[in-house]
């Protein structure tokens, strides 16, 4: 399921790129510039020129190592960012693929329905992009495999592979403190690499501090080059309401930010689900997250951290196996939206 899913939106791509007809470089360059967008340039900024360079890029240590390392990798081999970036994706989420439907039959459902709403999400062209989605993936649903299983330290030594990938790392490393916890059996000297995280956090923050002289860099960096400032609820709500009609310098309405407020109300929904379930680790994760995404200056990117949530598609995969009707009507809505999803991209075009 996973393979073709990815076939269906790579051959979207070379549709576009075809469509739009070849007139620099040959057909391999051109799919190659469609995927060069927003963070791809960040990432090969580090892969190019380390943290923090003089220039356009020089917030990038926004960003947190591991897909960029992958990058630099690429680059010593003579592969391109962009193309190292897509083979990490592909391979990553492939991982993350069968890990997911290991949790989803762990909640009561069919491994492949939980994979089937996982990749047929609008926003699961990101899975395909070589930008972090899939590499996070690839480490936190194996990670909760392996906790459910009480294998603490492949738990802990993923989760702090993930949080080198993004900073929901730390999300993920405090909800397996949860479900270490609330274990009905364990012992204590099993959960010390539950500290691995914190640890790989702690090591990455100092880097950044010798090397910028401010030991919250990456805090700092959001704030610069993005506004992205710690906010109360109501405030961060308010602004993202306001940039509806003031973020168009025309003054027509934005559609990002009205997807963005319902993309949380969901995850609010899906937050009751949660607790209703007794799913306190799961709950962890999404709450945290959503707390994180909707404390900002203005909402951002939430629609997108939804696929990084794995609960949430453990929920979908039982649904889908309890209901057939919803897997027709998931399955016939989401191949033709994730497609238009992957002309945008592929035209460079900002996706919420």
């Amino acid at each position: 399921m996973w393979v073709a899913s990815r076939a269906f939106i790579f051959i979207t791509v070379a549709v576009v790129v075809v469509s739009a007809g070849i007139s620099q470089g040959s057909f391999l360059e051109v799919f190659e510039s469609r995927w060069n967008y927003f963070e791809t340039l960040w990432y090969t900024s580090i892969a190019e020129q380390g943290y923090a360079p003089q220039g356009e890029y020089r917030f990038n240590t926004a960003y947190f190592p591991a897909t960029a390392g992958f990058m630099e990798a690429g680059l010593l081999l003579g592969i391109s960012p962009v193309w190292t970036g897509l083979i990490v994706s592909f391979v990553a989420g492939g991982v993350a693929a069968v890990a997911l439907g290991r949790l989803t039959q762990w909640a009561g459902g069919m491994p492949i329905w939980g994979v089937v709403a996982w990749v047929l999400a609008p926003m699961g062209i990101f899975l395909a992009a070589p930008w972090s989605e899939a590499l996070f993936c690839a480490f936190a649903f194996p990670a909760w495999v392996y906790a459910r299983e009480s294998r603490w330290l492949a738990a802990g030594a993923l989760t702090a592979a993930a949080t080198t990938v993004r900073i929901n790392g730390l999300f993920l490393a405090i909800s397996l403190a949860v479900m270490f916890l609330l274990a009905k059996k364990r012992s204590w000297r099993e959960g010390w690499p539950l500290l691995l995280p914190f640890g790989a956090m702690a090591a990455h923050a100092t880097y950044l501090g010798a090397r910028t002289g401010r030991w919250l860099e990456w805090l700092s960096a959001q704030g610069d080059g993005w506004d992205r400032q710690l906010t109360d609820p109501v405030t961060s709500l308010a602004n993202t309401i306001r940039l509806t009609w003031e973020f168009n310098a025309d003054g027509t309405i934005n559609s990002r930010f009205p997807m963005e407020v319902l993309t949380a109300a969901l995850l609010i929904v899906f937050l009751v689900i949660l607790a209703r379930k007794r799913w306190w680790p799961e709950f962890t994760f999404v709450g945290l997250t959503v707390l994180a995404l909707t404390t900002s200056s203005f909402y951002y990117s939430i629609p997108r951290n939804v696929i990084l949530l794995f609960p949430i598609w453990m929920l979908w995969g039982l649904w889908l196996t309890k209901y057939r009707g919803l897997r027709w009507v998931y399955v016939i809505a989401g191949i033709p939206i994730l497609g238009i999803m992957a002309v945008l991209f592929a035209e460079g075009q900002w996706l919420s």
